[in-house]
C-alpha cells in the first residue's frame, strides 16, 4: 500500500507538467492496457505479461495522483477567484458563504474559511470555491462571535493570495492552492459582516458546544490566563494565547509536536477508551464477545471522529484516526494489521480527499516519523531482546530512547528542507516532556469530563492539571536555557544530499543484511559526495557575481555574493512595529544560503528606511565589519547600532570618495560618493554612500538615497566611469534624483534601473516621470513592487536577471 501512495505522490507533485485532458486520456489509455493484459488469452507458456500488468498498475497510481491533483487545480468556472478584477482593487465585493474552519485570531483581527454560495457587485452571481478572509479589528465595534457552520455576508476587497516577495519567504499563495484556496478577502469594517443564520446539523451544532465548553472549563479552572492559554494549546491546539517567547523555547529544543494536536493525542484518548470499556461492558450480563467489541471499536472510533472535528483535523490527527480506524477494524475480524500498511491507508484516503495535503509540513513530519518508528520497531526489540538487558526498567528505556533518536532521524530531511535545522536536545528530552504532556493532556480531559458530572471534583483536578502544565512549561524553558543550542544548523535542498540522507536512514534500518548495508553506505557515500562537490566545482568553473536586491517594502536591501564566496550588503532595510527587514527577510535568505556570516556590511546613510535591519543582524549573525557615511546621527536605531556593534565588537568605519573595499581580487568595489570634503548641501540623502561594483567588464551601480546634487557631483569628478549594467536608482524613485545628465552619463545598451520601493506607500513612489526618463534613454526598468525581488547574476557570459518563483 505504501508503495501505492508513493507513486500516487510522485503524480500529485508532477501535475503542474501537464493538463488535465492529458492526465485523463494517459488514465484512459493505461486503464485500457491493463485490462487487456487481465482478459486477452494467453499464446505463450513463459510470458510477461504479469510483468507489463504489474508496471501498468504502478503507472497507473502515478497518473492517478496526477489527475487528482489536475481537477484541484482546474477551478470551476464560476469559482469566486474569478472574480477577482485586479490586483488592488479596492472595489467592494459582497461575498455569501459558510463559515468551514474555527476562526482564528491574530495580531489585529480574525482569520477563517469561507466556502462560497455567491458573489455580489451590480447584481448576484452563484459562486463557489473557498475564500480566505481576514476581518480587522476595529477599535469601536471590536470582532463578532464567529462559529463553524455559521452563514455570513459580508463585504470587502477581494484580491490574490499575496506571492512570496522573497526566495526565502514563506509561500503563502502556494500553500494556499493546495487547499484549494484561491482568494483573500479583506474586510476593514466589522459591520459589513453579518450572520443570516448556521447549517442545520447536529453535527456542527455538538461540535461547536464541545469546543466552546472546552475552552470555558479551561478557562473556569486553570489557575492563571497563561495556564488556560497552554492548557487549551496542549488539549485542541489552540495557541492563539501563547506568548512567542514559549513558542520559540518548544521551536529549540525539538518539542514543538508536543503543542500540536497530532498522533500521540489520539493514541492517548483511543487506548485509555478503548481499554477501559472492555471492564465496563464485561459487566452487563448477556452481551457477547463479539457485542463487547463492536460496541468498543464503535464508541472509539466515534469519540475520536469528534476529537478530529472539534481540534479542526489537522493531518497529523486526521492520519492517526484512519490508522486507529484501520486497526480498529482489524481487530473486529480478528487480523493482524502492518503499521506500514496502515500508514498507507491512511495516506492513500488523505491524498485521495485533498491532495495538496502532501505539500503539508504537518503532514510530512507525521507520516516520516511514524514510518521510521514502524521500519525500525525490529532493530529496537531486538536489541531489548539481549541477554545483557534483563530487567523491565532497562527495556522501557532502551525502547523510549530508540523510538526517540528514530522519530528524530526520520523528521529530519523534512525538518532540514523546511527549516534548516534539527534540535537533537529532543532526543533525550521527549523521555520526560511526553509523559508529563500526556499526564497533563489526561488532567485537563478529566477536568473537563468532571466539570459535566461532579464540579467539586473538578475543581481539584483542574488544580492538579494546572500544576502539571506549570510543571511542564518550566521543563521547556529550563530545557531552552541549557540545551537550546544543541541543533544541527544547515538547508538540504540539494536532490544528492537529501538522497543521501534518505539512504543512510535506510542503511540503519537495514543494518542486520551485511550486503544491503554495504551497497547503501556507498551510495549514500556517493550521492554526499556529488552534493557537495557539484556546486564547488561550478564555482570554479564558471565564477559569477550575484546581486540580489530584497523587496523589503519601502526601503533598500541588496545582498552581494563574491565569486570568492564573501558576502556583501548594501543597506539593511527597514524595521517598525510590524516588519523587520533583517529578521524576516535578509537572515532567512542567508539561512537559506547556510550562511551565518557576512564579510561587510554598507549603510548608505542613517535612515530607518535603510538601516532598520541592521540591529538584528548584529544580534544573530557574525559581521565582519559595518561601513557607513559617519554622517552625525543621534536617532534611537544609531544609538542601538552603536550599542550592539560595541557589543559584539564589530568595526564600524566610514566611507568616503576614493575609498575601495578589499573583499574579492577579481571584484573592485570603489566608492564613488560622499566626497572627501563635507559639502556643503545639508541633506542627509545627499550623502549618500555610492558603490560601483565592476567584474570584469560588467558594473553595477548603487546610488543609496542619492538626490540630484549626489549625480551633478558624480559626473563633474567621474563621468567615464558611471555607465552600469545595472543601476539602483536613487531614492526609490523620486523627483529628487534621476536626471536626465546623470541616465545618460550611466546608460549602456541593456541597462536595468532599479527601483526598490513598497507594493503601497504614501509617499506617491515610484514617480511615474522618473520612470518614463528611464525608458526613454533605453533602460528597462524592474521593481520590487511588482516583481518581489529581483535577482541578477554577472559571469562570462554577461549580466542577466533570473527567474527564483
Amino acid at each position: 500500500m505504501l508503495v501505492i501512495v508513493l507513486l500516487m505522490g510522485a503524480g500529485i507533485m508532477t501535475a503542474p507538467l501537464f493538463s488535465h485532458e492529458g492526465w485523463f486520456l494517459s488514465t484512459i489509455v493505461l486503464l485500457c492496457w491493463i485490462f487487456g493484459m487481465s482478459v486477452l488469452p494467453e499464446r505463450k507458456l513463459v510470458t510477461q505479461r504479469p510483468l507489463f500488468r504489474g508496471v501498468g498498475l504502478g503507472l497507473l497510481c502515478f497518473v492517478f495522483g496526477g489527475l487528482r491533483m489536475s481537477a484541484d487545480l482546474n477551478t470551476a468556472s464560476n469559482d469566486i477567484s474569478h472574480f477577482i478584477t485586479g490586483p488592488t482593487t479596492s472595489e467592494q465585493t459582497l461575498v455569501y458563504g459558510e463559515v468551514s474552519d474555527f476562526p482564528v485570531p491574530y495580531r489585529s483581527g480574525l482569520r477563517f474559511t469561507l466556502k462560497v454560495f455567491g458573489v455580489e457587485r451590480n447584481r448576484y452571481q452563484v459562486a463557489s470555491g473557498k475564500v480566505l478572509v481576514y476581518l480587522k479589528h476595529h477599535p469601536e465595534g471590536g470582532l463578532p462571535d464567529l462559529q463553524w457552520g455559521d452563514h455570513l455576508q459580508v463585504a470587502g476587497r477581494l484580491e490574490r493570495p499575496r506571492p512570496k516577495r522573497n526566495p526565502a519567504d514563506f509561500d503563502f499563495s502556494a500553500y494556499l492552492s493546495y487547499k484549494n484556496i484561491q482568494s483573500v478577502l479583506y474586510v476593514r469594517e466589522p459591520h459589513t459582516l453579518s450572520r443570516t443564520g448556521n447549517v442545520d446539523g447536529w453535527l456542527h451544532r455538538s461540535v461547536n458546544r464541545l469546543r466552546e465548553m472546552i475552552r470555558h472549563t479551561i478557562t473556569h479552572y486553570a489557575t492563571s490566563t497563561d495556564m488556560a492559554s497552554m492548557q487549551k494549546a496542549l488539549l485542541i491546539g489552540d495557541r492563539t494565547g501563547l506568548p512567542e517567547n514559549l513558542k520559540q523555547a518548544f521551536n529549540n529544543t525539538g518539542l514543538t509536536h508536543l503543542l500540536a494536536v497530532s498522533g500521540l493525542h489520539v493514541l492517548l484518548i483511543g487506548m485509555v477508551l478503548f481499554n477501559l470499556l472492555r471492564p465496563l461492558l464485561g459487566r452487563i450480563r448477556g452481551l457477547s464477545w463479539t457485542a463487547i467489541e463492536v460496541i468498543r471499536c464503535t464508541v472509539t472510533f466515534v469519540v475520536l471522529m469528534f476529537f478530529l472535528w472539534v481540534t479542526g483535523g489537522s493531518p497529523s490527527v486526521v492520519r492517526a484516526v484512519v490508522m486507529a480506524a484501520v486497526f480498529l477494524s482489524a481487530t473486529l475480524i480478528q487480523r493482524e494489521t502492518s503499521g506500514l500498511n496502515s500508514l498507507g491507508v491512511a495516506m492513500f484516503i488523505m491524498l485521495l480527499l485533498q491532495p495538496g495535503t502532501l505539500y503539508d509540513i504537518g503532514f510530512q513530519l507525521s507520516c516520516a516519523a511514524v514510518a521510521g518508528i514502524v521500519i525500525f520497531q525490529p532493530s529496537l526489540q531486538r536489541i531489548t531482546k539481549h541477554k545483557s538487558i534483563r530487567h523491565d526498567w532497562q527495556k522501557v528505556g532502551i525502547q523510549s530512547i530508540g523510538v526517540s533518536m528514530v522519530a528524530t532521524a526520520a523528521t529530519a530531511p523534512v525538518l532540514l528542507y523546511h527549516f534548516g535545522q534539527v534540535s537533537l536536545a529532543g532526543v533525550w528530552l521527549n523521555l520526560i516532556a511526553i509523559p508529563l504532556s500526556d499526564l497533563a493532556i489526561l488532567s485537563i480531559l478529566l477536568t473537563v469530563l468532571l466539570d459535566w458530572f461532579v464540579p467539586s471534583v473538578a475543581s481539584v483536578m483542574g488544580t492538579t492539571a494546572s500544576g502539571l502544565t506549570s510543571l511542564f512549561t518550566a521543563l521547556v524553558s529550563v530545557s531552552d536555557t541549557y540545551f537550546g543550542h544543541f541543533r544541527i544548523h544547515g538547508f538540504v535542498t540539494s536532490l544528492w544530499l537529501m538522497l543521501s540522507l534518505l539512504m543512510t536512514l535506510f542503511m540503519f534500518a537495514q543494518w542486520r543484511f551485511p550486503r544491503i548495508r554495504y551497497r547503501t553506505a556507498i551510495g549514500a557515500f556517493f550521492f554526499a559526495l556529488v552534493g557537495f562537490s557539484l556546486p564547488r566545482m561550478s564555482s570554479v568553473l564558471s565564477p559569477q557575481l550575484k546581486v540580489t536586491f530584497f523587496d523589503v517594502g519601502q526601503g533598500d536591501a541588496a545582498l552581494v555574493e563574491l565569486p570568492n564566496g564573501k558576502t556583501l550588503l548594501i543597506d539593511a532595510g527597514d524595521r517598525n512595529d510590524f516588519y523587520d527587514a533583517g529578521l524576516s527577510t535578509i537572515i532567512p535568505h542567508l539561512r537559506k544560503l547556510n550562511q551565518d556570516r557576512l564579510d561587510a556590511v554598507v549603510i548608505s546613510h542613517p535612515h530607518q528606511d535603510h538601516m532598520g535591519g541592521l540591529p538584528s543582524l548584529l544580534t544573530q549573525l557574525d559581521i565582519g565589519e559595518v561601513f557607513t557615511n559617519l554622517q552625525p546621527c543621534q536617532s534611537n536605531i544609531c544609538m542601538e547600532v552603536d550599542s550592539l556593534a560595541l557589543m559584539r565588537n564589530t568595526t564600524i568605519k566610514g566611507l568616503q570618495n576614493g575609498m575601495s573595499l578589499q573583499l574579492d581580487p577579481s571584484v573592485f568595489i570603489e566608492v564613488l560618493a560622499p566626497a572627501s570634503k563635507p559639502l556643503a548641501h545639508q541633506d542627509v540623502n545627499s550623502h549618500s554612500i555610492v558603490l560601483r561594483i565592476r567584474y570584469g567588464t560588467h558594473q553595477f551601480l548603487f546610488m543609496g538615497d542619492g538626490t540630484a546634487f549626489t549625480e551633478y557631483g558624480l559626473i563633474q569628478s567621474n563621468p567615464m566611469i558611471l555607465a552600469s549594467d545595472v543601476v539602483k536608482v536613487g531614492h526609490h524613485g523620486s523627483t529628487t534624483s534621476s536626471t536626465p545628465e546623470f541616465i545618460q552619463r550611466v546608460m549602456k545598451p541593456n541597462t536595468k534601473a532599479v527601483v526598490s520601493v513598497a507594493e503601497r506607500n504614501v509617499y506617491g513612489l515610484p514617480n511615474e516621470n522618473v520612470l518614463a526618463r528611464w525608458r526613454y534613454f533605453g533602460a528597462t526598468v524592474v521593481e520590487t513592487r511588482s516583481e518581489g525581488a529581483i535577482i541578477f547574476i554577472a559571469d562570462a557570459e554577461g549580466v542577466k536577471q533570473v527567474p527564483w518563483r
